[in-house]
């Protein structure tokens, strides 16, 4: 469902759509597991704050393990939220998940959103490594062709190099992808790379992109800054910062930069209560947030799951920390590996 590019073109960086996706990144760190009483809250803070998406969570067939419900944000779910009338929920999908052939990916996306789920679900976000990009833009092809919003996430651009950034836009169809986002996975980009990567995208794309940054190296909101700067017209952000990792940028800090670009200011009343009442004792028990260790990380490529693992135990010592951090950065370390991580 690709807007017109009129449309597209129309955002600047004091009016970009802000999409907060708190409880589908997030729950890296309590395994989706969010309260009901919770969402609720959270969604109608959303609404007073003036966020424009909100990315409930994940769609997926896997079944390893029990997940709470934004793993799975399933129609019924969804169905049971007290949802705001002007919010746009949305999900996210992996790429590596839709791997077959034309009529394998088409069986998977309609057992993903039969037709109830556009009752609930205004959005997808399709989220590809590079080399998935073909199934991303084939899954991208039929959600627009059934009315969603599509979004295609390029996961670990740090990891492009610029022949693919000069070319990308010319394997992606306007028709059918709103926003084309790039995500910083590794958190190892800064504002200057940042800027870099959009501006080359951009040489090749005429639709609207996005910025999804990671905190690892503590740059996150500095990233997301010099992505509005350089064209994205999307950004993404937590309640904390709260995500994989070290987490992403922090919606609190990120709004206040957009209201002082827009002129308003924003109602926040609600999800500083939030905060108080549930995010932040979170935070204090689960530990998220950029550190000596995520930065080091970051800068060796080191997929941010070795790195919340790591700090996870408390049985480790920081040298242990440490001297698994020098091995997994002597290694190919861009996915996590339980087996790696144990020999590490």
């Amino acid at each position: 469902m690709a807007h017109d590019e009129a449309e597209k073109s129309d955002i600047q960086i004091n009016d970009p759509i802000w999409l907060d996706c708190t409880l589908r990144d997030g729950g890296y760190h309590n395994n989706w597991e969010f309260p009901d009483a919770i969402v609720n809250r959270y969604l109608h803070a959303m609404h007073a704050a003036g966020a424009d998406r909100v990315e409930v969570g994940f769609r997926t067939l896997l079944r390893r393990g029990y997940s709470g419900p934004t793993a799975f944000t399933s129609d019924s779910f969804l169905s049971s939220l007290a949802i705001p009338s002007k919010l746009r929920l949305g999900v996210m999908v992996n790429a590596s998940e839709l791997s077959g052939g034309p009529e394998e990916l088409r069986d998977k996306l309609h057992l993903l959103f039969p037709e109830t789920s556009k009752s609930w679900v205004h959005f997808v976000r399709v989220a590809a490594h590079i080399s998935e990009l073909p199934d991303a833009v084939a899954a991208a092809k039929w959600l627009s062709h059934e009315d969603y919003e599509v979004g295609l996430n390029i996961m670990q651009i740090s990891e492009a190099n610029d022949d693919f950034l000069r070319q990308v836009g010319k394997e992606i169809p306007v028709d059918s992808v709103d926003v084309l986002y790039v995500a910083d996975s590794l958190g190892t980009l800064n504002p200057s790379q940042t800027s870099h990567i959009l501006s080359t995208i951009r040489r090749s794309w005429g639709g609207a992109m996005g910025i999804h940054a990671h905190d690892n190296g503590g740059l996150a909101l500095a990233n997301s800054l010099a992505g509005l700067e350089s064209g994205a017209s999307w950004v993404d952000s937590t309640v904390l910062g709260m995500g994989r990792g070290a987490g992403n940028t922090r919606s609190e800090l990120l709004l206040g930069h957009l209201s002082q670009h827009q002129g308003n200011t924003a109602d926040v009343e609600d999800m500083e209560i939030l905060i108080s009442d549930y995010f932040e004792p979170l935070r204090r028990r689960t530990q998220w947030g950029p550190s000596f260790h995520y930065v080091t990380a970051a800068a060796k490529g080191i997929h941010p799951t070795f790195i919340q693992q790591l700090t996870s135990n408390a049985s480790y010592s920081s040298a242990e920390r440490t001297t698994a951090i020098a091995i997994l950065g002597a290694s190919d370390a861009r996915k996590f590996s339980e087996q790696k991580l144990q020999e590490a």
